[in-house]
């Protein structure tokens, strides 16, 4: 009688932080597999003593570090933007452990410039001329749109699949956040700013009105950059879009939050005469467009920074006044008329 042999195992799920298997070849096909540090250029891969297999000591390494223990560490990027082609360097196992080992003398602007060098070294010994020009055309062009991130810029090297939207979405993730983190600073009261004081009624209602007029503005250009100017700078659809109106768009946007907080600072701190207690104090439900467009950049992040699924996406965003503002600004204008009229 035969026995049976029952087996069990636990497949533990695959670390997202870590890259693909075809996207490390890619990083060490890139590389020519030799070692991109430029004080070691090894060979990483060749012959075995066996005739039918070879021997490779080369690693593709994250130049942001894929957990939160590791060098180089950006815990607001994504799993994806981490095992991303666009966050890997080829290295010896040597030098993958040097770099891992001291992040102080190796940060990551660093790698990404031993990177871009290694990428002109290896274009020039397999006798890739338009490669070496094409270079310099876009680090002309990189020069062109002013400062970037080293992984922004990365991008428009290597044009990733749906590199437009990963740059989208790393530009967006540098400009606005800045902005965005002091709006959180802002709404939780962590800071104040000189108060302005509006002494008369007449002074106060033309303040009333320009204030008005700006939320209009905002929430137009608001709209505008959201609905058409980042579809436009993408391109059409099978087309490749355009990284000066990709950058110029986002420009746009990180202006738009930065004027946005800043109405909102203006309102808290400035002073009104007394009868347009009511009506400031109403006024200053009109704002939260911050926190809709906090909504563009996550999102952004979320699904194009690392590996896109395909498919259609689709972000809907509200730029509303709060429920019954109307009613009660319309009320509060009431009685600061009767008030100013006795």
């Amino acid at each position: 009688m035969g026995a049976v042999l029952a087996w069990s195992a636990l497949l533990m799920p695959a670390d997202p932080n870590r890259f693909r298997v075809k996207t490390v070849a890619l990083i060490g096909k890139r590389a020519g597999y030799v070692c991109s540090n430029p004080d070691c250029l090894a060979m990483t891969t060749g012959a075995a003593k066996n005739p039918q297999s070879s021997v490779s000591v080369g690693e593709a390494a994250h130049i942001y570090g894929a957990n939160p223990q590791s060098a180089r560490h950006r815990p607001e990027m994504s799993s994806a933007e981490r095992s991303d082609v666009t966050n890997g360097i080829w290295l010896c196992g040597v030098c993958h452990k040097l770099v891992d080992d001291d992040e102080d003398r190796f940060p990551a602007g660093l790698l990404f410039e031993w990177k871009r060098a290694h990428d002109n070294l290896i274009a020039t010994n397999v006798g890739k001329a338009g490669a070496l020009i094409r270079e310099r055309y876009v680090q002309r062009k990189l020069e062109e749109l002013g400062r970037l991130t080293y992984l922004a810029e990365q991008i428009i090297l290597e044009k990733p699949d749906a590199w437009e939207f990963k740059l989208t979405a790393e530009l967006l993730r540098s400009g606005c956040e800045p902005v965005l983190q002091r709006w959180e600073a802002f709404k939780a009261g962590l800071y104040i700013l000189p108060t302005e004081m509006v002494h008369t009624n007449t002074d106060a209602i033309r303040w009333v009105k320009v204030r008005l007029a700006e939320a209009q503005q905002l929430a137009k250009a608001f709209s505008a950059l959201v609905n058409d100017e980042f579809n436009k700078a993408w391109g059409p659809v099978g087309q490749a879009g355009s990284e000066t109106q990709i950058v110029h768009v986002c420009d746009l946007f990180a202006e738009f939050c930065r004027s946005a907080l800043q109405w909102e600072e203006r309102g808290r701190f400035t002073s009104l005469p007394e009868p347009f207690g009511e009506v400031h104090a109403v006024l200053n439900e009109a704002g939260g467009m911050l926190d809709e467009a906090a909504k563009v950049p996550r999102y952004m992040i979320d699904n194009f920074a690392g590996h896109i699924r395909p498919g259609a996406y689709d972000l809907k965003l509200k730029l509303d006044l709060p429920a019954g503002f109307d009613g009660r600004f319309t009320g509060a204008i009431g009685r600061l008329q009767a008030n100013i009229a006795e």
